[in-house]
């Protein structure tokens, strides 16, 4: 972004008279002072963007003379969680917006630690009151780190990310407080929805938004809201959807979606590619024009987004209404499919499958073959040697330790697997957290489970409790 920038008004220095400061480094610290900002919450990657910011300043340029000591940047890329917001206006917001703009281009070592507690403290004072009026602390507010920008322009005009790939299941403790602020909240989203909500309504009116993120919005159920907010508040440009291509190590079934604060005009088209994996991705502005296809923006409806041509699009509706949907065939009973409720324990490959069953040959009737949402191609399947450790919870089957309570379905399962497994010479596994200092022997197979469940630092009891292999 900065590069585009600075070749912009580079490209304009010959129609202006005073151009002594119309330099790239000049222009490069105008841009770091007054258009970018950024958050995160990992201090790590903080630190590495400013790391990044100050050495593109100097990196190029070849007369010392002029560079100046580095920029202060602690309030311009900031730590914080980017979901939960101060939604309460504070009088402090003047004082700390001057105290920062002195605060960028300090130099003197005292002076500087002087101006940063003296921000530090009105921040901390701005949001003293949200434990107790929302239930939870915030250290974060766009609106108050970055009022300028409010005061100003109404929003941002460009917002880029990246946001990480959090499943739902690992954010339950902060959803209570993420219902009350999103429309598009659903109990089951994942992270990635929040953050695409958030986004669009930081920008200005035709502020632009591009996002780098898993595809499963699309067409998942969690994403229903989500697909009509973005098709109702923005006029999108592109989407790509590169499904299982290997684009991003950080992201599975990566997705990239491009477009401008504004109402859709009715004729509104979107450039649509789904990635053909034989193409090479140095070449994504070549090829994505090139192979795309425009897409009505009307015809991505809430249901679920297909990157299609009008043509397919027809077709689609055609055997919409001429055949019987699978969900009103099966009477809307459509589940999840299995959920082991920790893959780490309970899939193996192929190698330790067959070592399973060699060192025990009982293993084999609980390993079985698996196949994920990934595996399962048009027409055909691809098997990538993935096995199932099948221990079925008690919603499915009834064990010993079906309906009592967590300390007597620990007691129970010890003695069943104990009197059910035959003891292996040298196999032994303790468990002195959960069940205290006792020794247990066990069948190859369980013991890996159990071992990997303890590796994960989760009690058996998670899994005794709630379903281990259940559908639906």
């Amino acid at each position: 972004m900065m590069t585009e920038i600075v070749r912009a008004r580079t490209a304009l220095t010959p129609y202006f008279n005073d151009v002594a400061e119309r330099t790239a480094y000049h222009f490069k610290r105008h841009v770091i002072q007054s258009s970018i900002y950024g958050v995160d919450i990992e201090s790590g990657a903080v630190e590495i963007a400013k790391l990044r910011l100050w050495l593109s300043l100097v990196v190029d340029e070849d007369d010392v003379q002029q560079i100046k000591p580095l920029p202060n940047l602690d309030y311009k890329i900031v730590v914080g969680n980017s979901l939960l917001g101060f939604p309460f206006k504070s009088q402090r917001v003047p004082k700390i917006e001057k105290l920062k703009a002195d605060y960028f281009d300090e130099t003197d070592h005292d002076k500087k630690k002087r101006l940063k507690r003296e921000i530090d403290s009105e921040l901390s004072q701005a949001f003293a009151a949200s434990k107790g009026s929302l239930g939870y602390e915030v250290t974060f507010d766009f609106q108050i780190y970055f009022s300028e920008v409010f005061r100003t322009n109404e929003g941002f005009d460009v917002i880029i990310a990246n946001p990480p790939y959090v499943r739902q299941e690992t954010i339950k403790h902060i959803k209570p407080a993420l219902k009350p602020i999103y429309e598009c909240f659903t109990g089951t989203a994942d992270l990635l929805v929040y953050f695409y909500e958030r986004a669009v309504k930081l920008l200005t009116p035709g502020g632009n938004i591009a996002f780098i993120t898993s595809n499963k919005f699309y067409r998942a159920g969690y994403g229903e809201k989500l697909r009509g907010f973005l098709a109702r508040e923005l006029t999108l440009d592109r989407l790509i959807d590169f499904g299982d291509a290997p684009v991003f190590e950080a992201i599975a079934y990566a997705s990239i979606l491009t477009g401008v604060r504004a109402p859709p005009p009715a004729d509104a088209a979107a450039l649509g590619y789904t990635w053909e994996k034989k193409m090479p991705f140095d070449r994504i502005a070549q090829i994505v024009p090139e192979r795309g296809q425009m897409i009505r923006q009307d015809e991505l409806k809430p249901d679920g987004w297909r990157l299609e041509s009008p043509t397919t699009h027809r077709l689609l509706e055609k055997l919409r209404s001429a055949g019987k949907p699978l969900g009103e065939y099966v009477k809307e009973q459509i589940y999840f499919g299995i959920k082991t409720g920790l893959n780490e324990a309970f899939i193996v490959d192929r190698a330790i499958r067959d070592r399973l069953i060699r060192e025990h040959k009982s293993s084999a009737e609980v390993l079985k073959p698996f196949l994920r949402g990934r595996d399962v191609k048009r027409w055909r399947t691809e098997f990538a040697e993935q096995y199932l450790i099948k221990f079925e919870s008690s919603e499915n089957k009834t064990h010993p330790w079906s309906g009592k309570s967590e300390r007597e379905a620990e007691t129970v399962f010890c003695r069943d697997i104990s009197s059910n497994t035959r003891p292996i010479s040298g196999v032994s596994f303790r468990f002195e957290e959960a069940w205290g200092p006792r020794k247990i022997l066990l069948g190859t197979a369980v013991v890996r489970l159990l071992a990997r469940v303890r590796e994960a630092k989760s009690p058996l009891s998670r899994y005794l409790r709630a379903p281990v292999l259940g559908l639906g």
